[in-house]
């Protein structure tokens, strides 16, 4: 991967790189689904990452793009900035590529193995602690953007942490610790800090924030699970606010709390409903004017592992919300598509098809997390019903991973498992991905949100 140094990581971050070519804009994506051209492979095997690489590589030869035939594939979530070593799984095994500079080496470093091959990453951290780092690391490339949040399991280590999880004199709690307002001055020595660093990067996305009872700390602390439960939902919320304010998209960790998360959205919500009826009580004709966004432009749910039903819930909790451009939405989401094309796409795309509304809710999924983590068949099998129920326009690949070395690995292990889940060629999901990346992260600023 060629690395030059910048002062500034994310503004110089060519976020048209995955965008159609303008003489292929006009043309339409229900048009594009064409059964008889797709090869797919035999879901009864397992995902292989090297075989997935391999087919990439093939698809691309006599492709001719402008400077020769490239593939691009987009990573939007990754942590390999805290160099937490490798994993070999991603060390990539190529069975033929007529482009690499050296025949013999089966082992495959990547970027010195075939420079047609270009992965664009996010790398998130997950403290105040690496927010430099990130931003260090992101600064090496344009390839890379970094993403500035508090990650669930590392709340503890957060300012007066002690402070959140005060009790009262007489041994009772203290202020609720869900409730935003309440632990204002505490939470302002981490959040302030992260706000000034966003402003400063206005390319930075926030992530990797979430809900994860899981967490070491939640299961061991001494006033309860459902305490420390509070505690991670202000902390997610205030995140979450602040994306909104600054208009960014979010990378989301959400383990056994899908519940919650709902709720915690719900919240965000009611909260703006409540400040625009107070606005208009107060002043009717300008209220609208001043409208605060609560919600992130986008929501990538990251190595998504919730259940179908789930993907659905979320997708039919996006369509209640009134969202500020919700004429536009409203006038451009009712379009129909073509009955027999609806047919046709359906069956190959393994999911409905949706209006063409800007998508607030994205599903990543990874190789690491999705597939090697989940061992039992029971998992996997409603993994793969996940990975079915979310439309293509929504879909994530993700590497997750803790080294630089394993970042176009991992990204084809994501591109390989679903790939493998949807009985989808690899082409066709790296090319969905890549789209669906770059208009994730190129959601700086825009309207999307609430």
């Amino acid at each position: 991967m060629q690395r030059t140094k910048r002062n500034c990581p994310c503004c110089s971050f060519d976020l048209d790189l995955f965008l159609p070519d303008s003489e292929k804009k006009g043309v339409k994506e229900e048009d594009k689904c064409d059964e008889d051209d797709i090869d797919s492979p035999l879901l009864s095997s397992p995902p292989n990452i090297s075989e997935t690489f391999d087919r990439l590589v093939s698809a691309s030869s006599g492709v001719e793009n402008e400077g020769g035939s490239q593939i691009i594939i987009v990573d939007t979530h990754g942590h390999a900035q805290l160099d937490r070593g490798r994993n070999n799984v991603y060390e990539l095994q190529i069975a033929r590529n007529e482009n690499s500079v050296n025949h013999e080496e089966r082992k495959n470093d990547f970027g010195s193995r075939n420079e047609n091959f270009h992965v664009k990453t996010l790398a998130c951290s997950v403290e105040p602690a690496d927010f430099g780092i990130t931003l260090k690391y992101a600064a090496t490339s344009d390839s890379i953007l970094p993403a500035l949040g508090v990650h669930p399991w590392y709340i503890e280590n957060l300012p007066n942490f002690a402070s959140m999880t005060s009790r009262n004199i007489d041994g009772s709690h203290g202020d609720d610790p869900e409730n935003i307002d309440d632990f204002d001055e505490i939470d302002s020595e981490w959040l302030l800090p992260m706000e000034k660093l966003l402003i400063e990067h206005p390319n930075c996305l926030v992530g990797e924030i979430g809900l994860c009872k899981i967490a070491k700390w939640v299961r061991t602390h001494p006033d309860g699970k459902a305490r420390a439960m509070g505690i991670q939902k202000r902390i997610f919320k205030k995140q979450m606010i602040l994306a909104a304010k600054l208009r960014r998209p979010v990378s989301v960790h959400c383990v056994n709390s899908h519940g919650i998360f709902v709720a915690a959205i719900k919240e965000l919500v009611e909260m703006q409903k409540n400040e625009e009826d107070t606005a208009r009580a107060a002043d009717n004709e300008r209220h609208s004017g001043s409208r605060r966004f609560l919600l992130p432009t986008v929501i990538a749910m990251h190595s998504f592992t919730g259940t179908a039903h789930h993907v659905k819930e979320l997708l039919e909790l996006e369509d209640q919300i009134d969202f500020p451009n919700d004429r536009f939405r409203t006038a451009m989401g009712k379009k129909k598509v073509p009955k027999d094309k609806e047919e046709k796409c359906s069956r190959i795309m393994k999911a409905p098809l949706t209006s063409t509304r800007p998508p607030l809710f994205y599903f990543g999924f990874s190789h690491t997390v999705n597939y090697a983590m989940c061992t039992s068949e029971k998992s996997r099998k409603k993994g793969v019903e996940a990975v079915q129920a979310v439309p293509l326009n929504r879909l994530l690949v993700e590497s997750d991973v803790h080294s630089d070395a394993d970042v176009a690995g991992g990204t084809i292990g994501a591109i390989s498992y679903v790939s493998w889940a949807r009985d989808i060629h690899p082409r066709e999901i790296a090319s969905a991905t890549s789209k669906n990346g770059s208009v994730f992260l190129g959601s700086i600023g825009s309207s999307n949100g609430f």
